[in-house]
């Protein structure tokens, strides 16, 4: 199953560890300036995204705007975008005219279904088109496909999809290494908070093998100390107790700090349960504190973005073509084994919601 962090951020989190009144407080920063700064001395910065909010999103409009960060970057990477379209993606932000339905493909063609139909990250490939229109040609920014490059029409069964793409950060690497390390480009990686960590309490904090490991782990594992991760926090519950007094758009490295000796528990779901074979048999265990690293573990900073834990609206009027509903049905079955999730039900419910839209306009 997937998680999304940008959601469980607004759950309730226990906060049982003890601050350490030994190490001085982090020092909060303008957000903006930190991840300029930051670029000085990483190749890659990773913005952990809590997905769908408004907050956060007006905060990358005006990173992306920065003339700073324009100066001091190479490429963009995202995790709303197949990479079977890296192609169309070069061409529309280079100012080429792309229709509509095409570009569409680049985030509903995803391996993961339904989860990027928001304004935001249609808008976002058209801001980067809009910026790279007023750069010069060899200033442009190139935006990266996350996305494993998934051909869903020829995709028939689960077995179609390589085991790897399942756990979709050896993915994420592989183009990171290709298209910015080897390279020697730097980039700003925008992706669901969950990814960045650089350690799995699943493993038991130890490094996850490469076929399997997420982002943070992965780019911590072959290339040490060249990423900095960057956590999102939203609202005042939760984890949100631990920066409230923060002034919004803030960044703090946490490293050294009372909040970097902080149990990483926080910055995860409440109940995490990881299965074990005992004397033979698959049983399931919840993890405690203990089983959690600190947090300077996990990640170099935290961004507060405010107390506003709005969330866009889902653009569902492709819900009203009956072709895609079922298509959407297909992959459902498809990605079900892999991602333990049954997206039916979703998939209904935004259809049915649809019809109901189309028909009261008519009215």
């Amino acid at each position: 199953m997937i998680i999304s962090l940008g959601m469980t951020l607004l759950l309730s989190f226990s906060m049982r560890t003890a601050a350490d009144t030994t190490r001085p407080p982090p020092k909060p920063t303008d957000a903006l300036a930190a991840i300029v700064t930051a670029f000085a001395s990483h190749d890659a910065v990773l913005l952990g995204e809590s997905h769908y909010s408004i907050a956060e999103h007006r905060f990358i409009h005006r990173l992306l705007h920065d003339r700073r960060l324009l100066a001091g970057v190479n490429d963009i990477a995202v995790e709303f975008a197949n990479s079977r379209y890296q192609p169309l993606i070069d061409r529309y932000i280079s100012g080429e005219r792309v229709p509509g339905d095409s570009l569409r493909q680049i985030w509903e063609n995803t391996i993961v279904l339904t989860a990027w139909e928001y304004p935001m990250y249609a808008n976002f490939f058209v801001t980067m088109r809009a910026i790279n229109a007023t750069l010069p040609r060899a200033k442009r920014l190139r935006v990266l496909a996350l996305d494993p490059p998934i051909p869903w029409d020829s995709v028939r069964s689960t077995e179609d999809i390589p085991r790897k793409w399942g756990y979709r950060g050896p993915a994420w690497f592989e183009v990171l290494e290709r298209e910015v390390f080897n390279k020697h480009r730097k980039v700003l990686v925008i992706c669901g908070g969950v990814h960045i960590l650089r350690a799995d309490p699943k493993s038991g904090g130890e490094p996850t093998p490469m076929d399997r490991a997420g982002l943070g782990d992965a780019l911590e594992q072959r290339y040490p100390g060249r990423s900095y991760a960057v956590y999102p926090i939203i609202g005042r519950g939760g984890a949100g107790e631990m920066v409230r007094d923060w002034p919004v758009n803030s960044l703090a490295d946490i490293h050294g700090t009372t909040l970097g000796a902080r149990n990483s528990h926080i910055l995860l779901p409440g109940n995490v349960v990881v299965f074990r074979m005992v004397d033979g048999k698959r049983v399931t265990r919840q993890l405690t504190d203990a089983d959690f690293p600190p947090m300077e573990r996990m990640v170099d900073a935290l961004v507060y973005f405010g107390p506003d834990t709005s969330v866009a609206k889902r653009v569902i009027s492709s819900y009203r073509s009956p072709e895609y509903v079922a298509e959407l049905h297909r992959r459902s079955a498809i990605v079900q084994p892999m991602f333990g999730q049954d997206l039916d039900p979703m998939i209904d419910s935004l259809a049915a919601e649809a019809c109901a839209k189309k028909c009261a306009r008519k009215k």
